[in-house]
């Protein structure tokens, strides 16, 4: 189903003629509407503290592993991998208004299923950096996270929610089975370094929303559809663009269904790629 295009003012009057006839509880509709990004309390990033209504921080450690393995005759053959983990990941939101010249309407982005965002933060840091010197993590014999945030009692509004992964490693070296008797490995890891990466939806920015509006406690609110098959989208992109790439999508589904039922794979191979370009 496609989204309507209106104005944020447009919903609020619409819910008023509508409490004048029936219920507001009942009303819901798949809207499309643009306007500047505003909040009053907005979210500070975790990294770059900068003002925002979303927010990604990661922490990915970035190492080199070393595998040694003997056969039973003591011949060796040794290994070198470069592998990454992720240690944190740090995700945040909070309601916000968008504001077009006819009024405003608060957006609450819990669930979406894509959220536009810039990049404000890709760093790397080398293992043996002075801890003293990074504004973002300082490390001392490895790393450690915690777990905070809960989206409960906010409120709109309020604090946001938020989630967090812990982890940690330990690096070091040991032997383990390989599965063949007739060998003995030894595995070693070695830190490289650390990389951390932070997006954001910044306040001030104007911005597309595609969602439903309903009645929440006898005020208008865009949030995450009930239906499934309706997305909920938080873009900075243009209108015009985000009908584009619908299009292209839709085409999309339209060739891999064919694919699936067709002989000629190569020829819509070559119709995806077009698409994708």
């Amino acid at each position: 189903m496609r989204a309507s295009l209106v104005k944020a003012g447009e919903i609020e009057r619409l819910l008023q003629d509508i409490s004048r006839e029936t219920s507001q509880a009942n009303w819901s509709e798949y809207v499309k509407v643009g306007g500047t990004i505003q909040c009053d309390r907005p979210l500070i990033s975790k990294f770059k503290r900068e003002p925002c209504v979303y927010y990604c921080s990661v922490v990915t450690r970035k190492y080199e592993e070393t595998v040694t393995r003997t056969d039973n005759e003591g011949n060796t053959t040794t290994e070198v991998n470069q592998r990454s983990e992720e240690l944190s990941r740090n995700t945040n939101s909070t309601p916000f208004y968008l504001v077009d010249e006819t009024g405003a309407i608060l957006v609450d982005p819990e669930g979406a299923d894509d959220i536009d965002t810039i990049q404000v933060l890709d760093e790397y840091r080398p293992e043996g950096t002075d801890p003293q010197s990074s504004r973002y993590y300082p490390r001392s014999g490895g790393y450690s996270s915690g777990s905070s945030g809960g989206y409960g009692s906010r409120g709109y509004g309020g604090e946001g929610y938020g989630s967090s992964s812990s982890g940690g490693y330990s690096s070091g070296g040991g032997y383990y089975a390989s599965g063949d008797r007739n060998f003995e490995d030894r595995m070693d890891s070695r830190t490289l370094g650390y990389e951390y990466t932070e997006k954001i939806l910044p306040v001030g920015r104007r911005a597309f929303v595609v969602g439903t509006a309903k009645c929440v406690s006898g005020r208008a609110i865009i949030e995450k559809p009930v239906d499934a098959k309706k997305k909920y989208i938080v873009s900075l992109k243009s209108e015009a663009q985000l009908t584009a790439d619908a299009a292209r999508w839709k085409d999309l589904s339209l060739y891999l269904m064919l694919a699936c039922g067709s002989g000629s794979v190569l020829l819509v191979l070559f119709r995806i790629w077009g698409i994708l370009k």
